[in-house]
This record gives C-alpha cells, sequence and structure tokens, in this order.
C-alpha cells in the first residue's frame, strides 16, 4: 500500500474510531461529505458555520455541489465565526 493512501486510512479510522450507532459524536463541518452520516443511522451532532439552507443558498448554481445536495446534513449547532474564541 502506498504511503499517502495508508495515511488517509489511517486518519480515517482515527476519526472513526468510537462512534458507533451507539455513542454520540460530534463532526465539524461535514458539508456535503459526512463521515458519519446521520443517514446510515449514526448518532451524531454536526456543528459548522453555515446551515443547511445557507449552504444549499450559497451553492445552488455550483455544478460540483449541487448534485450533493442530499448529502448536506441538518446542522444541529451553526456557529458564526465571530462565535468562535480567539
Amino acid at each position: 500500500m502506498n504511503l499517502k493512501f495508508q495515511q488517509v486510512m489511517d486518519r480515517f479510522t482515527e476519526l472513526c474510531r468510537g462512534v458507533t450507532y451507539a455513542n454520540r459524536g460530534l463532526e465539524i463541518g461535514p458539508f456535503f461529505r459526512p463521515i458519519r452520516p446521520k443517514e446510515e443511522g449514526f448518532n451524531v451532532l454536526t456543528l459548522d458555520v453555515f446551515s443547511r439552507n445557507d449552504f444549499i443558498k450559497m451553492y445552488a448554481n455550483n455544478p460540483n455541489v449541487g448534485p450533493h445536495f442530499k448529502c448536506i446534513e441538518e446542522v444541529a449547532i451553526c456557529i458564526r465565526t465571530s462565535q468562535m474564541p480567539k
């Protein structure tokens, strides 16, 4: 296995460790590619800087994102950058 692919798999494995269907997880900034999708039954909260509706409005004309709108999950915790600790 080449090193770059191994690093990606190790990162993915590490990010998923402990997140099960029963355990609660927090996914930060999933946009349209969540690692543990609610749709698949994972018990996760999502945190992002925009709501699902905001993302859809912003990317309405983007051909790379438009086909994936169904993958954008509802954002449970929407925190604006001005609210983030400095």
